[in-house]
């Protein structure tokens, strides 16, 4: 290396020329190795991504109760911005107020069986579901399973793609994990986190060992994909601790071996 001035130059010694390079390709391995080591989240979204959908819920609730599109164990109900929100969805008629609900759901057979999270649907009136963010097909309750807060719709299609289910059971703390669904609404959104713990007890259900995340999980994400870095579902985003009602950092998914066997009671 050389400097030029106006009257003199000035080259570093050999040594210290060796030691810069050597430096240099230390950064650019470094680099190559972090970049390497993340998963390619292009990929896993755009092979699950046909497999989400958007469903929209109608529903007759006490006008004395709180929104059940709020997915949450703590709720501030003083949370202004909140209320503003989910405010536009509601129509008064005295004791009973009627509400537009926004969530997802996962297809789990190819003729048109979709699984979601119960409170989703629970009084509803009319269920619409959306594949592709365009075309709506009604869709009808078949089962719930109230001890895992799991629901199974059916709409009439055919030739769905049904997503690769993981090992909730090998997950480690830690590991990287990708979300899809509707949050506020947002169709198709990603989201990416890491497993915060396993096997998570909640007082909301005390039976299942919830898989903990760090994923921005938002009102309207319930009911879609946790997936891992193979692009397999290892999970259904379920609830979110929050005392505002939006992602505070702390999410709960159900893991797909506790939903399979839901749908095996309901069925």
């Amino acid at each position: 290396m050389t400097f030029a001035g106006q009257k003199h130059s000035f080259r570093f010694p050999r040594r210290i020329r060796r030691l810069i390079l050597a430096c240099l390709l230390l950064i650019l391995l470094a680099t190559t190795l972090n970049a390497a080591n993340r998963p390619d989240f292009i990929d896993i979204v755009a092979q699950n991504m046909p497999s989400v959908v958007t469903i929209t819920v109608k529903k007759k609730v006490p006008n004395n109760s709180d929104s059940e599109n709020l997915p949450k164990i703590s709720q501030n109900s003083e949370d202004s911005e909140l209320k503003d929100f989910f405010g536009r969805f509601f129509e008064n008629t005295g004791k009973t107020r009627r509400l537009k609900a926004i969530g997802t759901g996962l297809i789990v057979s190819s003729e048109g069986e979709i699984v979601t999270v119960a409170h989703l649907v629970k009084n509803a009136t009319k269920i619409w579901v959306s594949i592709d963010g365009k075309k709506q097909y009604k869709a009808k309750v078949i089962a719930t399973d109230k001890s895992s807060d799991i629901a199974l719709l059916k709409i009439k299609a055919s030739g769905l793609q049904v997503p690769t289910f993981g090992d909730p059971n090998k997950l480690k703390v830690g590991e990287w994990v990708l979300s899809i669904g509707a949050p506020f609404g947002f169709e198709k959104s990603a989201s990416q986190g890491i497993i915060s713990a396993r096997g998570r007890k909640l007082p909301t259900n005390k039976k299942i060992g919830y898989l903990q995340t760090d994923v921005a999980v938002n009102p309207g994400n319930s009911g879609g994909p946790l997936i891992n870095t193979d692009g397999e579902v290892i999970g259904i985003n379920s609830q979110i601790y929050s005392k505002s009602g939006g992602y505070q950092g702390v999410s709960f998914a159900i893991p797909i071996f506790d939903v399979l066997e839901a749908l095996k009671r309901v069925r």
